[in-house]
């Protein structure tokens, strides 16, 4: 289970369900206008959440897990979006 590191609240709800704390990662996301991207890179898109299982896959040199359990378009109100830089992306 991921949550915000800083919520307590939300790590006692779940110690207290029977989970354990294991790590605290930090937050996977970015302010893409605080970001130095290439003028060439193209404008983020929406992507699936399968896509984005297979990138936390490759990043972490996971078999394909994430990819397997996220799947179809983000629910509403999530904004997942990917920017495609070079030719080794999906199709």
């Amino acid at each position: 289970m991921w949550t915000d590191p800083a919520n307590r609240d939300a790590a006692q709800a779940l110690t207290s369900a029977g989970l354990i704390l294991d790590s605290t990662p930090v937050l996977m996301a970015a302010d893409l206008a605080a970001m130095d991207l290439a003028a060439t890179a193209a404008p983020s898109q929406p992507i699936h959440l399968e896509d984005l299982g297979r990138i936390n896959d490759i990043a972490y040199d996971h078999p394909p897990q994430f990819a397997r359990v996220l799947t179809g378009p983000p629910p509403p109100g999530t904004h997942a979006t990917g920017i495609h830089r070079g030719a080794s992306a999906p199709p």
